[in-house]
């Protein structure tokens, strides 16, 4: 930032943080139910893996996950939430199987 401004690269750092600690957290509360040491281990293990140096830029890596993790109770809004996935990134199309 300089002088007040808030320039795109500040912009997109921040989208990437916050889908990062969403993503996190969507994570932790997918796999609690199975444990809460495995849950806690897969968080810090995605937190922590070598494909976090994508959250410095605005890739679409961190948007993808948010919306693969969170899984609401509703079918329609969970097919909603695989729609943007697979929009986001072309490998969202293998979650085309799981809607059912």
């Amino acid at each position: 930032m300089l002088k007040g401004k808030v320039s795109s690269t500040d912009l997109d750092d921040s989208i990437s943080l916050v889908a990062h600690l969403i993503a996190i957290s969507s994570l932790y509360s997918l796999t609690h139910p199975i444990g809460p040491a495995l849950a806690r281990s897969a968080s810090i293990s995605y937190a922590i893996g070598p494909a976090t140096i994508f959250g410095t830029a605005l890739y679409t890596e961190y948007i993808f996950y948010v919306l693969t993790f969170t899984t609401p109770s509703m079918s329609l809004l969970k097919v909603l939430f695989f729609l943007g996935a697979s929009m986001g990134r072309s490998n969202g199309i293998l979650h085309s199987g799981f809607g059912i």
